[in-house]
């Protein structure tokens, strides 16, 4: 990743278009293709595989949020987007704030 960081609203429309959307592959088997590094959104990917679809929301939740604060030169949030259902845009929030604590690191 360059030196140039995305503004809040730019880095959570580049992972959300970055991290694919939900796919059922079967009764219990459900997958989200994301990037491999939270980093590079156009480098390699993987899968994220759930077995409920609320598990998977919130698998592609986590993974949206974890991006675009990477996208932004910060860490992923130490809050997982759980049962609570926290929304893209919370975690986020959280993980600036956190950033601006010093807490846990930087990507840059």
């Amino acid at each position: 990743m360059s030196n140039t960081t995305l503004s809040k609203t730019a880095a959570i429309k580049a992972a959300r278009k970055a991290v694919g959307q939900i796919t059922r592959r079967g009764q219990h088997d459900y997958v989200i293709y994301a990037p491999y590094y939270d980093a590079q959104p156009d480098g390699a990917s993987t899968e994220l595989k759930a077995s409920t679809y609320p598990q998977a929301v919130q698998r592609r939740t986590q993974k949206v949020a974890d991006v675009a604060l990477a996208l932004m030169g910060h860490s992923r949030a130490m809050v997982e987007a759980g049962e609570d259902g926290a929304t893209v845009e919370q975690l986020v929030a959280i993980g600036i704030a956190q950033a601006a604590q010093g807490y846990p690191y930087d990507y840059q």
